[in-house]
This record gives structure tokens, sequence and C-alpha cells, in this order.
């Protein structure tokens, strides 16, 4: 992503419509069970809430849809997304 432009330690998931519950933009970091957030990641986190812009560190899709929620974003539950088709499979049919 470096090699695209994107500066190292910006979150993975960058949401500038604003939250419902401040109007503030969102940012979402994505870790895996162990991960660790990195010197840059950290740079991130801090300028970010320095600037009151919610900040949240997820370790999985439920940490995602819980985050979502308390921000104020309607979220469509998990089991309804799973049971949902993409579009390009209902063209193949």
């Amino acid at each position: 992503m470096k090699s695209q432009g994107l500066k190292p330690g910006v979150p993975d998931i960058v949401i500038l419509t604003p939250a419902p519950t401040n109007g503030k933009p969102c940012f979402i970091e994505l870790k895996t069970k162990t991960g660790r957030l990195t010197a840059a990641q950290d740079k991130w986190r801090l300028a970010l809430i320095d600037l009151g812009y919610n900040w949240a560190l997820c370790r999985g899709i439920d940490d995602v849809i819980s985050i979502l929620d308390e921000w104020g974003y309607q979220v469509i539950p998990r089991k309804r997304l799973a049971l949902r088709p993409h579009p390009i499979q209902l063209t193949l049919n």
C-alpha cells in the first residue's frame, strides 16, 4: 500500500460519513487476536483521538459490528449478511 502513496500507520477502515452519535469521522484499525500496533499506527491513533475523532482497534468482524453500532451506525446483523448472495452470483444463475 505504501507504493500506492498510502502513509504508514493509516487505519485500515476510514469512514468519513459523520458518526450519528457525535458527527465525527471514524477510523478502525484491524488486528489479529495477538496483533499489535506499530509505532506509526500508534502515532496515528493518538493524533486522531487528539482531534476528537472516533478510533477503535478491532480484532474481528464482531468487534467491527459492535463499534459501528456504538458509534450509531445501522449495521446489518451478521447472520443476514452471510445469507445474502453476492449480486454477481445472482446474474450467473
